[in-house]
């Protein structure tokens, strides 16, 4: 008999809902429960106990030649070509000539397939390359390479419905469990992976949840791509500005718009004064600052434990501090200090400076940094052995030559951008809500 305190939706949810969004993700179903948390009302009754391959028809990829690659023609999709959500589009692709490929009709990629992987390096936080599920919406993608599988549903199972199982954190779960190998290679079987246990209900059930799934994937997919137009608009007007083709007109003496002045250029040292703050390491846990690599701003260590910092001085930020890794400024380890880093403090290898108010502001220097010209500057007085081992030298630093409007116009550029940023984020947030409702979703639409 079924369960009757269960949950129903008698419309479909607004995923814009803020509160919705929002809502936690409850406990999964206990094994022994037979029908979801969350239904749609019309639909009744325990599902059914399945394993994928009872599901499932699959096709295991082939083993390519290298020396059958070439640089166009058909596509052959590899394990290293797959990503977290989808398949790589970068210009590391290989090809197969299109007369050769029509041998292979059985290995190609269609739309509704499923693509899992069973070789690959296992990633961090719980999400691994191994038993990655990928769901193709194109009509051809390509030619399926060894070491993965394709999965098309069987008659009266809901493709969708498969793949909503396969978003969720039972299944990966499930493929960390059955993942055998090291930190450099995992794999897993066929015969296991078909194993997988889920609970399905009658079609039209599975199909509605499909559906009403695919509603939220498409409010993802639409942020997402907002998200992306706004940032790829804000690096073009960046461009523009920096290189000066676009230019804000200023106000004179007496309320005109008038064409601004040249920009000068100055060195940093000229603009910035590095400040030193040096107190002693505390006795207590404390407030400790870090700097994010590629420009992504301050974190903050809250209650760091003195005893595991072996320097005995240490340095004191303050807001609209320029704060510099020097271990990691070749790739964009700099930032300016937000209120809630105030007091925090940093080692010898995190110098901080102050604007000097007479040439240039945080404001608008919070948009310079940000710019692939400066970045590459800390790049070039980054010298070093191989790999991560490399320094900035301060002394190089301020001599970094940077071309300055005025003020008024650096006001003007710094609000625009700032405006831009305003808009990504409000973006990124309505993203970060629908994906939080999704997987609330799967935790409670599932069994």
């Amino acid at each position: 008999m079924a369960a009757q305190n269960t949950n129903v939706i008698s419309n479909p949810p607004v995923i814009t809902h803020e509160e919705r969004a929002k809502q936690s993700v409850l406990s999964k179903p206990t094994k022994q429960s037979l029908v979801p948390k969350l239904r749609f009302k019309e639909f009744e009754g325990e599902w059914t106990q399945k394993q994928l391959g009872e599901v499932t028809d699959y096709v295991k990829g082939f083993a390519f030649k290298s020396e059958d690659y070439r640089t166009d023609g058909v596509r052959i999709i590899r394990v290293s070509d797959i990503s977290k959500d989808t398949i790589k589009s970068d210009n590391n692709q290989v090809f197969i000539d299109p007369t050769r490929s029509k041998e292979f009709v059985k290995y190609m990629i269609r739309k509704k397939n499923i693509i899992v992987t069973t070789v690959g390096s296992p990633q961090n936080l719980g999400d691994s390359a191994v038993g990655r599920a990928i769901f193709i919406n194109e009509k051809d993608y390509g030619l399926l390479n060894q070491n993965m599988l394709k999965f098309l549903v069987k008659k009266n199972f809901e493709n969708d419905f498969l793949k909503g199982y396969l978003n969720s954190k039972k299944y990966k779960s499930y493929i960390h469990s059955i993942s055998r190998g090291n930190a450099n290679q995992a794999n897993i079987t066929v015969k296991e992976l078909l194993q997988y246990e889920l609970w399905v209900p009658a079609l039209p059930e599975q199909q509605k949840i499909a559906a009403f799934l695919a509603a939220v994937d498409q409010k993802i997919q639409q942020l997402t791509q907002k998200k992306a137009l706004l940032e790829d608009y804000k690096k073009g007007v960046m461009q523009q500005l920096f290189s000066g083709e676009l230019r804000f007109k200023i106000k004179n003496e007496v309320g005109e718009l008038v064409e601004p002045p040249d920009w000068e250029e100055k060195r940093l040292g000229e603009v910035l004064d590095q400040q030193v703050r040096e107190v002693k390491k505390p006795s207590s846990n404390y407030l400790a600052i870090g700097i994010r690599s590629h420009v992504k701003g301050t974190f903050q260590k809250p209650d760091s434990d003195p005893k595991k910092n072996s320097m005995e001085k240490l340095f004191v930020v303050k807001e609209n501090d320029l704060v510099v890794n020097i271990t990691f400024a070749w790739e964009g380890a700099i930032a300016i200090a937000k209120p809630e880093d105030e007091g925090g403090l940093v080692s010898h290898r995190f110098p901080t400076y102050t604007f000097k108010a007479k040439y240039t502001n945080p404001e608008y220097f919070k948009q310079v940094i940000l710019d692939k010209k400066f970045r590459l500057n800390l790049d070039l007085i980054s010298p070093g052995g191989a790999g991560r081992n490399r320094v900035l030298s301060k002394k190089e630093f301020v001599k970094i030559k940077w071309s300055f409007p005025s003020l008024s116009e650096q006001q003007k550029i710094a609000s625009y951008l700032s405006s831009i940023d305003t808009k990504i984020e409000q973006v990124n947030q309505q993203l970060n809500q629908t994906q939080t409702f999704k997987k609330g979703l799967l935790q409670q639409m599932f069994v």
